[in-house]
């Protein structure tokens, strides 16, 4: 199994956000493959994923065709504590995307 990576990082450690952003492009396929593989041998029918943070469960499921439920624990918008590698929009428009419910 990967580690999976989180696309949103703590404010503080954003100096690090250009190193952060490619080390979470590069392992995406990997990640979202391996968890396909998953989904497919334990023939899951609903992936939950507990935190906006990681995307990898929500593109699994998009891929296997299973539904897929976010349950979002942080705000990013307005949120002085973490930044997403991603723009704000992108990132809510790929929850509302990826997202069953």
């Amino acid at each position: 199994m990967r580690p999976l990576t989180k696309w949103v990082v703590p404010r503080a450690g954003w100096v690090r956000g250009a190193q952060e952003y490619w080390r979470a492009v590069d392992g995406l396929r990997p990640r979202v493959a391996a968890l396909r593989h998953l989904i497919d041998m334990h023939s899951i029918d609903v992936v939950y994923t507990n935190t906006v943070t990681c995307v990898d469960g929500a593109l699994a499921a998009r891929a296997a065709g299973r539904p897929h439920v976010w349950h979002l624990r942080e705000h990013i918008v307005g949120n002085l504590d973490f930044r997403p590698l991603l723009p704000s929009q992108l990132m809510g428009w790929a929850i509302a995307r990826l997202s069953d419910h």
